[in-house]
């Protein structure tokens, strides 16, 4: 699992190694994760 964080009033984008799901909005990403203002992800590693 990985958290991630934005700790600042910019909205920012965070490029993943690999697919990862968002367990609470279940919301794929394939190559970076966007994150909002103050925003906070939960992810997971997407299985093949």
């Amino acid at each position: 699992m990985r958290f991630l964080h934005n700790w600042s009033w910019d909205e920012v984008s965070v490029p993943v190694p690999a697919a990862v799901r968002d367990v609470l909005s279940e919301t794929a990403y394939a190559e970076a994760v966007p994150l909002g203002p103050w925003d906070v992800k939960v992810l997971q590693d997407e299985v093949s």
